[in-house]
């Protein structure tokens, strides 16, 4: 070493102690180099050891007489076997010292971390490497470090574990600038972006062997970092985003079926598993700002979204209830970093632990929960070409039902307040198409609807198995509806439109009359206009935590009930004052059938009473406007008819196409009926009735006959019966 002046000693002892050491000037040092070869430095505390190995380290000249001289440094080395090295200059006596240097880490293995990740975190397991490649400058001023740092660092095969999850990914890449100011006027920043591309992060149920996520590329830009609780984004995107797969531990039979089930067809492979519930193309966020427990934005797109839903026959949703069920039951709390760190720190930091349990690690405790995260959004918008596939098991035959196009947009849309939010939608497919505008209230803590929901040209036979007892053949539905959510009670408003409906039977008629009801197909016939067209207001109302009001009740609801109560009340009003339907066994004793009230005739005669042509009058209308009813006509004969008949039994019955009535109003003694004069009496009753209905315009092909009745009740009116 070179000594810039003679070396001064201290005092000699036995001088006097108190004497002024002889003035001079503060030591210096120098060096032309410095080497340092194969030598290790081992770190071992209670919760990790490294090791590094210095295979060769290089000072340059210094000289603390010459602080503006750079003193030049490489460093070749290895941290637990990850090849390190450091090249660059430094001022090492300068006012201000500073380092310029490059730093290069190849493949540190994080698994030795592990523990002390734990620490903070709920980690059971930790692995994969860092690469990095940093530029760092480094300026020591005012008892602070500034510092900057720009470079990649790659995290490699990262694979962490809890107890529940399991997060794992190929590769994740930063590339950005660190930099630490030191004037505590908060101007220290992070700057830079991260990429994931060419691989994919997956993160897994470990309890389920569920895959929760599965994301093949991301890309965030423009990351801004002014301080520790704000972080700033110009830009981020997400693509191939895939939630809720399909369990490993599933069978290859369950696999093969849930595939075909999700495209409407069964493939009759059993190798192919069951697509993910949710598929994302790609999500696009604009300008946000992650402050704290809460994400602001102004604009999230998502593109191409699919969902893939399967209503398993015990009527869960596949995986979504299943994974609901199991986050309900966990306890793993979440905790920020300070409460854990508070959690493992001993109340003496001096003093040393005196057992062997108490040396042990300390593990994460999770004393504390995190706030609850939040989402504000100005505005989110969701376009797909095709993005709901929907089977239902829960039914039979199963059913399966798809919607192509969808336009979404939600503003000022936010998870933590209790505001309506504005929301437009368009859906459809092929044949039908979907609009809803209105508001809606996010659940804090029960969720609130308005909208007003446009539905046009839906086909009904898919829906078949919604309809206990019958097949929809052919048919389309429409509606305008009002919809009112408040908590757990639904208030819809339908005005329903259904055409061309045709409906098959797959149980026996009595099975249904014996409810009380109409039969559905006359109810549907009553109800058809000349255009073949169902017209129905049918209002819904219920908890929406009623198992009641179902999917398959609602169906019901609407065309079912709903449809013979309309039926009913448009056969009373267009047959006023004379329509009274009725639900009543047949003549015959067979099954019940729905009839309207008699046509009422003039005692031994065909001639109908007075007020009954304005009557038959009101029946042929309702036949002309309904034009798929058809009438059973049945004549019946009573003891009222024997007396205008003579007291022999053997008189002729008055022709209706008279219109007179008895020649005498004398009421001679009752004998005993001629069966066969009465009976042919009851027939011509009803051909009298059906040429009055021809005359008025219904076509014969929608009249019908029964067999003719005499009834041996003496209070019995002479009549027609008419059935539907």
């Amino acid at each position: 070493p070179e000594l810039q002046k003679p070396l001064e000693l201290p005092p000699i002892a036995g001088d006097d102690p108190e004497a002024e050491a002889p003035p001079g000037e503060p030591w210096g040092f120098g060096s032309e180099r410095l080497d340092i070869r194969d030598s290790l430095i081992t770190f071992t505390d209670q919760r990790i050891t490294s090791r590094v190995a210095i295979n060769h380290l290089r000072l340059g000249e210094q000289f603390t007489w010459r602080p503006e001289q750079p003193l030049e440094l490489q460093l070749q080395a290895a941290v637990n076997d990850a090849p390190l090295s450091l090249s660059g200059t430094a001022l090492p006596w300068d006012g201000e010292p500073q380092l310029v240097a490059n730093l290069v880490l190849q493949e540190l293995q994080l698994e030795p971390f592990g523990t002390l990740v734990s620490l903070f975190t709920p980690l059971e397991q930790l692995g994969g490497s860092i690469t990095t490649e940093l530029d760092i400058t480094a300026r020591y001023q005012r008892d602070a470090v500034a510092l900057n740092i720009n470079g990649p660092l790659t995290i490699t095969e990262l694979n962490a574990q809890t107890a529940e999850a399991e997060l794992a990914f190929d590769s994740l890449r930063w590339r950005g600038r660190v930099e630490l100011k030191p004037d505590n006027k908060g101007n220290n920043a992070i700057s830079g972006e991260i990429s994931l591309q060419g691989s994919a992060i997956e993160l897994d149920h470990r309890a389920l062997e569920l895959p929760l996520v599965r994301l093949t590329e991301l890309a965030v830009d423009g990351i801004e970092v002014a301080d520790i609780e704000q972080i700033n984004l110009s830009g981020m995107t997400l693509r191939g985003l895939a939630l809720l797969g399909a369990p490993d531990s599933q069978s290859s039979e369950h696999n093969g079926q849930s595939a075909g089930q999700n495209t409407g067809q069964n493939t009759g492979q059993t190798d192919v598993k069951p697509e993910p519930t949710v598929i994302v193309e790609q999500i696009t966020l604009d300008r946000a700002v992650l402050q704290g427990n809460a994400l602001d934005a102004e604009t999230m797109q998502l593109t191409n979204p699919h969902i893939n839903l399967v209503r398993l026959p015990s009527g869960k949703i596949d995986r979504i209830t299943q994974l609901q069920e199991v986050l309900q039951q966990s306890t793993a709390p979440v905790a920020p970093v300070a409460a854990a760190i508070s959690a493992t720190q001993p109340t003496d930091q001096n003093r040393v632990p005196t057992t062997a349990t108490e040396s042990a690690t300390p593990e994460y405790s999770g004393s504390k929960t995190a706030e609850p995260f939040t989402v504000n959004l100005a505005q989110l918008k969701v376009d797909a070409e095709r993005w709901l596939s929907f089977v239902d098991q829960a039914v039979t035959p199963q059913m399966t039902f798809s919607l192509s196009r969808l336009q979404l947009q939600i503003d000022q849309l936010s998870s933590g307040a209790s505001q309506p939010v504005k929301v437009t939608l368009a859906t459809g497919n092929e044949s039908m198409s979907l609009t809803a505008t209105g508001t809606v209230t996010p659940p804090q803590p029960t969720l609130a609807a308005n909208l007003e929901v446009k539905l046009t040209g839906l086909e009904l036979p898919p829906f078949s198995p919604y309809l206990p007892g019958y097949d929809l053949f052919s048919g389309r539905f429409s509606t305008d509806s009002q919809l009112v959510i408040n908590g757990d009670q639904l208030d819809a408003n339908n005005e329903l439109l259904i055409e061309k409906l045709k409906i098959t039977t797959r149980k026996p008629v009595t099975e249904t009359d014996a409810k009380g009801g109409l039969p559905l197909n006359l109810a549907l016939d009553m109800l058809r206009n000349s255009k073949d067209e169902i017209r129905l207001t049918v209002p819904v109302k219920g908890s929406l935590d009623d198992p009641a009001l179902g999917l398959n009740d609602v169906i019901r609801v609407a065309s079912q009930k709903a449809l013979q109560k309309a039926a009913t009340s448009y056969a009373l009003k267009a047959l006023q004052p004379f329509g009274t339907l009725l639900v009543v066994g047949d003549l015959a004793g067979k099954a019940t059938r729905p009839r309207f009230a008699p046509v009422e005739m003039v005692a031994g005669t065909t001639t109908l009473v007075p007020d009954q042509q304005q009557y038959l009058d009101k029946v042929a209308d309702l036949l002309q406007k309904r034009p798929g009813l058809s009438l059973t006509l049945c004549g019946v004969a009573t003891p009222a008819d024997q007396s205008p008949m003579g007291a022999t039994g053997q008189g002729k019955p008055e022709d209706a196409s008279t219109g007179s009535g008895p020649a005498s109003s004398s009421t001679p003694a009752l004998v005993a009926l001629d069966e066969h004069l009465l009976r042919t009496l009851a027939e011509q009753r009803t051909a009298a009735i059906i040429t009055l209905l021809e005359e008025r315009g219904v076509s014969r092909e929608r009249l019908f006959t029964c067999r003719e009745q005499v009834e041996q009740d003496a209070a019995a009116n002479p009549r027609v019966e008419v059935f539907l």
